[in-house]
């Protein structure tokens, strides 16, 4: 049985010529940061995560979608094929600012290397654009739905179901059916295919209305899509 050069155990496998603990206390599994920063939605509590703002219930929640999120990007210690974060403890009270301990574990063929990172969760107030846009009573994409017995309520079903409240600015009732207000299209095409999972409907053209300029300076045109239901 080899003989880890370290410490002198007599192990199955060795790492670099040394046992796990010995790798362990020499090189580390990887080298995870000592802080992460998020910026996290006052409103809505929405986190900023790669780029995406992505809905969370509570602190508790942010800190682990951001930390997960970022060490999953972990580059393993050489000859680590793997890192994997395998357990998150909380330091201090999940806030604003909390601390933490990771246990990480990196995988050298058959073996498995245990090791622990501590690393400071900042999370910064900030407004998602979706609560910025709601907030100044901005639109970009507008649907009518169209029919007879259109129901509001049943429109609130639709947009929880399909994971659209978040992305819904407004949904105003009118003489001729409901008035969906968007920020996008792609929210908009994806209430159209929520609806044709319950409704027969037809899908009129987009209609294209210039309101001004972006902050880049190029044309900002507002969206109307109207959708006809024809009957369940």
């Amino acid at each position: 049985m080899p003989q880890c050069a370290g410490c002198g155990v007599d192990v199955e496998r060795l790492i670099l010529g040394l046992c796990s603990d010995c790798y362990r206390r020499r090189h580390g599994v990887a080298n995870p940061p000592t802080s992460l920063e998020a910026q996290i939605c006052r409103y809505c509590g929405s986190i900023r995560v790669s780029g995406k703002w992505v809905k969370v219930g509570s602190f508790r929640e942010a800190v682990e979608t951001l930390v997960y999120s970022s060490l999953s990007r972990l580059r393993p210690s050489y000859p680590l094929e793997r890192v994997m974060v395998r357990t998150l403890r909380y330091d201090t009270k999940p806030d604003w600012t909390t601390r933490i301990t990771v246990e990480l574990v990196g995988v050298y063929k058959d073996v498995g290397v245990i090791d622990y990172a501590g690393i400071t969760v900042k999370l910064k107030p900030s407004i998602c654009p979706t609560c910025k846009t709601r907030l100044s009573g901005e639109y970009d994409v507008l649907v009518q739905i169209r029919g007879s017995g259109v129901n509001e309520e049943e429109i609130f079903e639709v947009l929880s179901t399909a994971g659209l409240a978040e992305r819904t600015i407004d949904v105003i009732k009118d003489k001729d059916g409901v008035n969906v207000y968007f920020t996008d299209m792609g929210a908009a095409s994806r209430l159209a295919k929520a609806l044709r999972r319950r409704y027969r409907i037809s899908i009129g053209r987009v209609e294209h209305e210039h309101v001004g300029l972006t902050r880049k300076g190029k044309k900002r045109s507002r969206k109307t899509l109207t959708i006809r239901i024809l009957g369940r």
